[in-house]
């Protein structure tokens, strides 16, 4: 339309020309005639600049809705120990948009009209744990049109009082530290797990849930006829009668099926009462849980870290393990012998035949509350009478 009539504005200029002239030559009495021509000429390339600025003004508009004109700028300082608060600045004139600041957390921004001046608007934030976030702003295209980073180190006190459980609480089972700028071994720091492995797995979630729930899971201080015995360096605790004693020996020079399935190099106690014993194991494997009923099925039981699950290892076969029986500290139960404070630590209740070592292998608990979730109170002091009572019979 615009080239249509400017074409029309310089024809005419072209046809009124001659006739300007002409008229000039022939009669003063045309001088009206020429003025009007020079206004009408005039008018029109007014109006012709009016729709060529007109036109220049709605392609900008265009270009200007599309990209919306965002930039995002911290205010505040953009590093410095957890928590750390920034505040940064948006800057909008069209569209709509979001701000995301690196760790899950987003805040919308919305539509304004186009033509709108300039907004500045603002945003506080708080990073709870270490780590590099990249804060971004996209437009109403999902086009990231602003960055800039944010690192946050240590906190100032070095030991994790600084954070709480609500700390970690958008975490969940199958994240990594490289989708969650790590925040993983971060938390399990804070949950005592050692090594921090990235990988949020069932390991995790139980240590989260036993530090972090309100289970009212305490274990009871005492028991009338029972004693506790607790060694903490392999990390575990049990319920035995108090007449009964413990002594601790070592299989190094032991020869037999025994020393086959149990590593010789660590302690072992045996609870007598002098005439029936019980031996419970401390074992450490690289190779999984065996069994012990049939030493040619080449079957174990193994922490699989990538998934976090325990398998089952039978010849050529792996499937997830059986967790449905648990000691009254939450730990497994496999084999119906062994019990895993670890991935390759695990304790063993073997008995002599004459008592039932279930009723002691129900009792044990990790004495690092981050292994596993006991029971609540209540049920843990009726496993422990049960025991007393399997063993008044002896």
């Amino acid at each position: 339309m615009i080239r249509k009539y400017a074409s029309f504005v310089v024809g005419l200029v072209i046809l009124a020309s001659p006739i300007i002239t002409s008229a000039q030559t022939t009669s003063t009495n045309s001088a009206s005639i020429i003025a009007a021509l020079e206004q009408l000429v005039a008018t029109l390339t007014s109006e012709l600049q009016a729709l060529i600025a007109a036109r220049g003004q709605s392609t900008t508009a265009a270009t200007s809705r599309k990209d919306s004109n965002f930039y995002v700028s911290p205010t505040s300082a953009m590093s410095g120990p957890a928590p750390l608060t920034v505040s940064f600045t948006a800057s909008q004139n069209a569209g709509s948009g979001q701000v995301n600041f690196g760790d899950r957390s987003t805040s919308s921004i919305a539509a304004i009209a186009e033509g709108s001046p300039q907004t500045d608007l603002y945003f506080n934030h708080t990073y709870t744990s270490p780590g590099t976030y990249t804060a971004t702003v996209t437009n109403g295209l999902g086009t990231i049109i602003g960055t800039t980073t944010v690192v946050v180190t240590e906190s100032n006190s070095n030991t994790g009082n600084s954070f709480s459980c609500a700390t970690f609480g958008t975490l969940q089972k199958g994240d990594t530290d490289a989708l969650t700028n790590g925040q993983v071994s971060q938390l399990q720091s804070f949950l005592g797990i050692s090594p921090t492995t990235g990988y949020y797995g069932a390991q995790t979630s139980i240590a989260y849930q036993n530090n972090c729930g309100n289970l009212n899971n305490a274990q009871p201080t005492s028991v009338p006829g029972m004693n506790k015995y607790t060694d903490s360096s392999f990390g575990f605790s049990f319920w035995y009668p108090s007449g009964w004693t413990i002594s601790e020996i070592y299989f190094g020079e032991k020869t037999g099926d025994l020393t086959y399935y149990l590593n010789p190099d660590v302690k072992h106690l045996i609870l007598s009462n002098g005439t029936t014993s019980i031996e419970i194991g401390e074992n450490t494997s690289q190779y999984g849980i065996p069994t012990m009923e049939c030493p040619t099925c080449m079957e174990s039981i193994y922490f699989d870290s990538d998934t976090g699950q325990w398998m089952d290892h039978n010849e050529d076969r792996r499937f997830d393990a059986d967790v449905s029986k648990n000691t009254m500290g939450g730990l497994h139960i496999f084999f119906d012998y062994a019990v895993p404070l670890s991935a390759t630590n695990y304790v063993s209740v073997l008995s002599d035949g004459n008592l039932d070592g279930d009723f002691l292998i129900n009792t044990i608990v990790a004495t690092n509350p981050a292994v596993a979730i006991p029971v609540p109170t209540s049920q843990q002091l009726a496993t422990i009478q049960t025991e007393a009572s399997a063993y008044a019979d002896q």
